[in-house]
């Protein structure tokens, strides 16, 4: 099982208080030949025309290495083959990247990341690691 993230239970207190039922910690997506373990799994039950609720699946980085840059590349490439893993196990959960609102601010500065998040889908939670709020959602 890897190792959870820094901001972890901040992720997940964030999405409890933004009304997610955490379903999943981690969730488990087997592919032929490897399991990937995304780090929630989680549901909000839809009010109204629709039965089911909406299904996500969080992948959480701090971003804390030495590099936030070199850091986003490797949390890019991981969330790419976790969107692929999911597709594959034919799993319904939406991904999204969570990542700090500190260094999303870092990151949004220098044109090629909000390029790259348009580019290549990425769906970005921002959350604010201290208060252990979600400050936005970012869905490509």
């Amino acid at each position: 099982m890897p190792r959870r993230d820094a901001y972890h239970d901040a992720v997940r207190v964030a999405l409890e208080r933004d009304g997610w039922t955490i379903t999943d910690d981690p969730l488990t997506v087997p592919t032929p030949g490897l399991d990937f373990h995304i780090d929630l799994g989680a549901i909000r039950e839809i009010i109204g025309a629709q039965k089911d609720g909406r299904q996500i699946a969080v992948e959480i980085k701090s971003l804390k290495g030495n590099s936030v840059f070199y850091d986003f590349h490797q949390a890019l490439g991981q969330f790419l083959i976790y969107r692929l893993a999911l597709k594959l196990a034919e799993k319904k959960h939406f991904l999204y990247l969570a990542i700090p609102e500190n260094e999303f601010q870092r990151l949004e500065k220098i044109e090629i990341y909000p390029l790259s998040w348009e580019e290549f889908q990425v769906s970005l939670l921002i959350f604010d690691e201290k208060n252990k709020i979600i400050k936005s959602w970012i869905n490509q």
